[in-house]
């Protein structure tokens, strides 16, 4: 399981979107944590605009953005649960395709079996 750990000091805003911009784009890290100290910046306001980003995965299931400075920290957790949620219900990750042919015919017609006395009323 891949796992990625940041810990990085006096990191400007746009940076800080970079980085989430490109851990969102990685489909295969599961679990990331970002330690800054947020001098140059809201952190409400990046944990905010970094849910946004991060919305656009759907692997990564431990996530935290940590502000050293304040002692405040976002665990993402609506991502977080949406994720696990799909990662659980992985038992309908292979679907067998439906053959083309199968698809322009009409559907199977259920054979009805007569009875002897209804053939004459």
């Amino acid at each position: 399981m891949p796992i990625s750990y940041a810990n990085v000091m006096g990191i400007s805003y746009t940076d800080v979107m970079g980085i989430f911009s490109a851990v969102a784009s990685n489909t295969y890290l599961h679990t990331f944590r970002l330690d800054v100290m947020a001098n140059l910046f809201d952190f409400r306001s990046c944990a905010e605009k970094a849910l946004e980003v991060l919305s656009s995965n759907y692997t990564l299931t431990n996530i935290v953005f940590y502000d050293c400075k304040a002692l405040q920290a976002e665990q993402f957790l609506p991502i977080r649960d949406r994720n696990i949620f799909f990662k659980n219900q992985q038992r309908f990750a292979a679907v067998k395709a439906i053959p083309a042919d199968l698809l322009s015919s009409e559907p199977p017609k259920k054979k009805m079996k007569l009875e002897e006395g209804d053939a004459t009323k």
